[in-house]
């Protein structure tokens, strides 16, 4: 607890360490699993920044971190909303849904670097999805077939 944060309450992203024998996809399948109820398979598991761990905190912790990210059905997301997490572990989790455009709002406050990370990557690949979507070429209306625009056909 500190007086910026009187509950000792943090909103954070599903999260492990690797004190068991398994890789990042696998870390993060069993985590979502333990710490959300939610099922998916490593296949729907990305490992950002290009597989590499990252520092936390370069020259303060020696801790390295992967970040990772997945699609979750919400229909494979099970059990209750409260009491998640490993009991042998100190863990008394809740579920939180928050709408995307809450959680990427610029003017929402992360307490972990992990969740203000995954909130930017989350805000860069929308961005990225609408510019695409923008680029797309629109169906011409019957109006443009006729005008003095000139149209390719193959």
């Amino acid at each position: 607890m500190r007086d910026d944060n009187p509950t000792g309450v943090e909103i954070e992203t599903v999260a492990g360490r690797f004190d068991v024998d398994l890789g990042p996809k696998a870390l993060a399948v069993k985590e979502a699993s333990e710490e959300a109820g939610a099922a998916m398979t490593e296949d729907a598991v990305v490992v950002l920044n290009g597989g590499r761990s990252m520092s936390l905190s370069a020259g303060i912790l020696t801790e390295r971190a992967f970040l990772s990210v997945a699609r979750i059905d919400t229909a494979k997301v099970t059990g209750p909303d409260t009491g998640l997490g490993n009991p042998n572990e100190g863990e008394d989790i809740s579920r939180l849904w928050m709408p995307i455009s809450v959680f990427c709002d610029p003017t929402t406050i992360h307490d972990g670097v992990r969740t203000f990370a995954f909130a930017q990557w989350l805000r860069a690949e929308r961005l990225k999805q609408q510019l695409a979507e923008a680029k797309r070429p629109q169906a011409a209306s019957a109006g443009d077939r006729n005008s003095n625009k000139s149209y390719e056909m193959t």
